[in-house]
């Protein structure tokens, strides 16, 4: 965002753009044209209006900073993705730190899938339904960023959901935990080491 010159709206780069205008980016996602005028922008803020011509425009450095203020509220609020996936025979142009550990997979093993498929006990050791349930609403609240390329246009990002995720996108509302044996020992060794404190 420059600091000097005529004030203008920040250059949101493309994946930033598409999530702050999908649902599942955003838990109240962006109209497109919020993003060249932010609807905080007082009428004489806004060029050629009524208030403008007859007022004055809204002095610069105040246009700065609401430009500013709605930028970082906007992405403060996005669900951030764990990566960026593209096209079979294609490579992301745009990499994550996580890059290589398959970090959305391991969500999805650990909420009961593997390969896209329900796993069930008979496949072997599993997280237990508790476990599962956590990570399944998690699911709902990361997005899959797709980055497909136009060839000879410009890159379009696409925000959608794992196929596993909630519908709703919310946690369940009940939970039950086991209060088994090995729960109360752990129980009892933190008890014990907040007494010795």
């Amino acid at each position: 965002m420059k600091s000097t010159g005529k004030p203008q709206p920040p250059n949101y780069p493309p994946p930033i753009a598409a999530l702050l205008l999908n649902v599942d980016g955003r838990a109240k996602p962006l109209k497109e044209s919020h993003l060249e005028m932010p609807p905080s922008m007082p009428p004489r803020g806004i060029p050629d209006s009524e208030d403008a011509r007859l007022l004055g425009s809204l002095c610069q450095g105040r246009q700065r900073n609401i430009y500013k203020r709605f930028y970082l509220k906007a992405i403060s609020k996005l669900k951030p993705p764990l990566e960026i996936t593209a096209s079979p025979s294609q490579k992301p142009l745009i990499k994550f730190d996580t890059e290589g550990l398959d970090l959305l997979r391991h969500v999805e093993r650990m909420a009961g899938f593997e390969n896209g498929e329900k796993t069930s006990p008979q496949d072997g050791p599993r997280p237990t339904h508790w476990l599962r349930r956590r990570y399944l609403g998690l699911l709902s609240h990361i997005p899959l960023l797709l980055e497909q390329s136009g060839g000879k246009g410009p890159t379009v990002y696409d925000v959608n959901r794992s196929q596993h995720a909630r519908p709703d996108g919310r946690q369940p509302a009940k939970t039950t935990v086991k209060m088994d044996e090995a729960f109360m020992a752990w129980l009892d060794k933190g008890s014990a080491k907040t007494k010795k404190r």
